[in-house]
C-alpha cells in the first residue's frame, strides 16, 4: 500500500470518527431534550392523578349526600303517609 494510498484511508476514517462524534453530540442533546420533556410530562400526569383523585373523593361525598337525603325523603312521604306533596 502506497503513502497516498494510507493517507487517504486515514483521511476517510479521521471524516467518520468527526461524523460520527458529532452525530452522538446531536443524539446526547436530543436525549437531554426527551429527557426534559419526560420530567414535564410526568409532573403533568401526577397533578392530573391527583385531580382524578379529588374528584373520586367529590363523586364519593356527593354519594354520600344523595343518600341522606334520599332517606330525608323517604322518611318525610312515610310520615306523611306516603302522600306527595301538592304544589
Amino acid at each position: 500500500m502506497t503513502n497516498d494510498e494510507m493517507r487517504n484511508i486515514m483521511e476517510v476514517m479521521l471524516q467518520r470518527q468527526e461524523t460520527f462524534a458529532a452525530d452522538m453530540e446531536q443524539l446526547k442533546a436530543r436525549q437531554e431534550q426527551l429527557q426534559a420533556h419526560q420530567e414535564r410530562t410526568q409532573a403533568q400526569v401526577d397533578g392530573l392523578a391527583a385531580i382524578v383523585g379529588q374528584i373520586g373523593e367529590a363523586m364519593r361525598q356527593t354519594q354520600t349526600d344523595l343518600s341522606h337525603l334520599s332517606k330525608i325523603v323517604t322518611a318525610l312521604v312515610e310520615r306523611n303517609g306516603g302522600a306527595t306533596p301538592k304544589t
